[in-house]
């Protein structure tokens, strides 16, 4: 199964937003995911300039059979976006 997401925001409310994400997987999508997460997490708490804008965008893979996982790879992307978010 694999999963993926793109959201563009200040890394405190991308990692906050990660917990929102989690409930659009289901399945072996959202044991994929919170294996993920918490790496994901931590990387955008290394941020410190909180009022900056980014774009993460981080998908994964995995194969089980009859339940286990028996392999799996995840990518990210975390950008630096020189712009201003009209809201």
């Amino acid at each position: 199964m694999s999963w993926s997401l793109s959201i563009i925001g200040q890394a405190p409310k991308l990692s906050a937003a990660l917990d929102e994400v989690a409930k659009g997987f289901v399945g072996e999508s959202l044991i994929e995911f919170n294996e993920a997460r918490p790496h994901l997490q931590g990387l955008l708490a290394l941020e410190v300039n909180a009022s900056s804008l980014f774009k993460l965008t981080a998908g994964g893979h995995a194969t089980f059979v009859n339940g286990q996982k028996i392999n799996g790879y995840v990518t990210v992307s975390l950008e630096q976006l020189y712009a201003i978010l009209a809201t």
